[in-house]
């Protein structure tokens, strides 16, 4: 494949994230291997007043099984120990107001700065977080995205109505993820 091709392929899959998050976030090859036609890409990111390691350790709870009023991981039940890659969970969860049950394996760990799942079956789902350490503070950003086999239609519908639905969702987890992290501490 062509310079150029890959360059028009990679604008393609961000090209529905405003352009200071396409340079900030700087998405790996794992978050953003979505078919550009069929994928709906939500990004998003917090300033949150607590360490890394408090944060972190949050954000990998969630599929530990330790869930408290997260809108999108409702159950999770790790299979193998989840602090790793290619460590495997099974998840129940709920994308743009569709329930979907299936394992997800950790792609992306690295203890206060990445990780990153996904959903071993159809539909396509990945996480993917990156936190920034800032003077006892820690800026995060999350992208999550879901891709769907539809027609061109449906696809277009999902990803105008799903598209919000996810926005919501990925902003009530962020959301709650800051009130925990702020509560437990400035770590």
């Amino acid at each position: 494949m062509s310079r150029d091709s890959q360059k028009k392929k990679q604008q393609r899959r961000t090209s529905g994230l405003p352009t200071a998050t396409q340079q900030s976030l700087r998405l790996p090859p794992d978050a953003a291997s979505f078919r550009a036609d069929k994928a709906i890409l939500v990004s998003q990111e917090a300033f949150i007043r607590a360490g890394a390691p408090s944060c972190f350790d949050l954000i990998v709870k969630r599929l530990e099984g330790f869930i408290d009023g997260d809108p999108m991981i409702l159950e999770a039940k790790p299979i193998t120990n989840i602090r790793r890659v290619g460590a495997v969970t099974h998840v129940t969860m709920n994308v743009g107001g569709s329930k979907l049950d299936a394992p997800a394996v950790i792609s992306s760990y690295e203890p206060d700065r990445v990780f990153a799942w996904a959903l071993t079956s159809q539909p396509k789902v990945k996480e993917y977080w990156r936190l920034q350490p800032e003077r006892g503070a820690t800026l995060l950003h999350v992208t999550f995205g879901c891709e769907m086999s539809a027609s061109v239609i449906k696809s277009l519908l999902q990803s105008i109505v799903g598209q919000r639905r996810l926005k919501r969702e990925t902003r009530q987890v962020l959301g709650r993820l800051k009130e925990q992290a702020e509560a437990t501490g400035s770590g």
